[in-house]
């Protein structure tokens, strides 16, 4: 059985540098180690991993 992956069309760049800043809040955000982890289960490349937290998730789109 094959299950459909539904797709959806991206999102523009001002929206993933938004998201991403929020996501990486230095009070509420996400650390490195939770970054990583999210960009490994969705199987997105990590470009630079030496760069601040908000800029990884907004250059791994």
């Amino acid at each position: 059985m094959t299950t459909a992956k539904k797709t959806f069309d991206p999102w523009p760049a001002a929206t993933v540098t938004a998201v991403a800043d929020i996501l990486t809040n230095t009070d509420d955000g996400l650390s490195d180690r939770e970054i990583d982890l999210l960009l490994e289960r969705m199987e997105i490349a990590d470009v630079d991993s030496r760069t601040m937290v908000h800029r990884r998730l907004d250059a791994a789109r």
